[in-house]
């Protein structure tokens, strides 16, 4: 998660790795995960979000070792 990132912001951009070979999901500290939700991001995919912090978003990859880059705006 970003859980310890407390940094504010406005909006945060989301893409992940196309070399990942799984999924990474997005979403809250509730509704994260292949059983539970969140915003599903195959390799290669991008998602933007409008929020006030990134301790607010939280990250869970359907296999270790995947990658998300991110960039977050002020």
């Amino acid at each position: 998660s970003t859980s310890g990132l407390d940094v504010a912001c406005k909006r945060v951009d989301l893409m992940a790795s196309p070399a990942n070979s799984g999924k990474i999901y997005v979403g809250g500290s509730d509704t994260i995960g292949a059983a539970t939700g969140g915003i599903q991001l195959e390799p290669g995919d991008f998602y933007s979000i409008d929020i006030d912090n990134l301790n607010q978003i939280w990250i869970e990859a359907s296999i270790a070792d995947q990658a998300l880059k991110y960039m977050y705006f002020t």
